[in-house]
């Protein structure tokens, strides 16, 4: 069966509002309408694309993590970093995320 595109478009919808938050300097709902996103996203079938799901999961749990940074919730940025960082390995704004989330925890080395 294809993807449920009604699920899609709520989780895009969600984090779309979660982006417009987050330009608004309102990190904590920012960061509430992310994990709404992800709460819809773990609903999805086992049989929608498995590379879809690890982007959708990346992205928002990498938004997520720039609210918490902003938040000054450092250790909680860092393990959303953790997971984006295993669920892309390449991507560069996954590393970026967890070296600032890192840096706020004063572990400047442990990446290296």
């Amino acid at each position: 069966p294809p993807p449920n595109p009604q699920m899609a478009q709520a989780i895009q919808r969600l984090k779309t509002e979660g982006n417009d938050m987050f330009r608004a300097q309102c990190h904590f709902e920012a960061a509430q309408k992310y994990t709404e996103a992800m709460n819809v996203a773990s609903q999805r079938p086992i049989w929608d694309p498995s590379q879809n799901v690890v982007e959708e999961a990346a992205v928002l749990l990498s938004n997520r993590a720039a609210c918490l940074l902003a938040l000054g919730h450092k250790s909680e940025a860092y393990w959303d970093t953790e997971i984006v960082t295993r669920l892309k390995r390449g991507w560069g704004k996954g590393h970026f995320r967890m070296g600032k989330a890192l840096m706020d925890l004063g572990r400047c080395r442990q990446g290296a």
